[in-house]
């Protein structure tokens, strides 16, 4: 039973991650299609004005049009590796789901542009923002995916590492016995680290002895000289 559920709920996790790199990759290839089929190269129409326009450009560089020597028959197979090193890092990662999901962004994301690199020799890119002259790198929505991810992935990091650096502080002012200043509550006898107990040494002469019927100890011991 146990193995059912632990089953249907690894299943469950990448439910999720699932839907999100289908409709990535889905949307990114679509709008890719789209703009190679109504917009010869280069073209550019405005959608909100100048800052941002639909340019078609073919891109043989890497993500936001970063230069990587030109086209080259092993760039592919890289990309081949790192989706494949995202798919299983997902693989391990079941049961965080924000992780999960920012990983199948860019797995979605570097598979629309391995897809367009293995079809193309380049990949499509047409979102053009910017304002005059001032342009950022036009780019797609696989690139947008992967650096979503990306600043995903860091946030979730970054705040893992706080919650530890929090947990060992609290750890280290707090310790074994309880945070300094606070009263302790003393327990019964027989419990370890009270009086009585085991772990407490008793100082010699401080136990008391039972009374004989003239009230004095039953082991005969002479009272000290005061």
């Amino acid at each position: 039973m146990r193995e059912a559920d632990a089953g249907g709920s690894a299943k469950g996790g990448l439910l999720v991650p699932g839907i999100t790199f289908c409709l990535v990759l889905a949307a990114d290839q679509i709008t890719k299609y789209w703009i190679a089929r109504a917009f010869p190269l280069y073209r550019s129409c405005p959608v909100w004005g100048n800052f941002i326009r639909l340019t078609h450009v073919r891109n043989p560089g890497g993500v936001f049009g970063i230069p990587l020597g030109g086209p080259s028959p092993i760039l592919p197979i890289i990309l081949s590796f790192v989706l494949l090193v995202v798919l299983y890092f997902m693989r391990f990662s079941r049961g965080q789901l924000l992780k999960t999901v920012a990983l199948a962004l860019i797995a979605a994301g570097a598979c629309g542009n391995l897809i367009d690199r293995i079809r193309f020799g380049a990949v499509i890119d047409f979102v053009d923002v910017g304002i005059s002259r001032y342009r950022w790198p036009v780019f797609n929505i696989a690139d947008s995916a992967v650096t979503v991810g990306v600043l995903l992935i860091m946030v979730l990091a970054t705040r893992s590492q706080a919650r530890r650096r929090a947990g060992v502080g609290e750890a280290g002012v707090s310790g074994e016995f309880g945070v300094p200043g606070e009263p302790r509550e003393l327990g019964k006898a027989g419990e370890p680290g009270t009086a009585g107990g085991p772990g407490v040494l008793e100082e010699p002469g401080t136990a008391e002895e039972p009374a004989g019927p003239d009230g004095t100890p039953e082991s005969g011991a002479p009272d000290r000289p005061g």
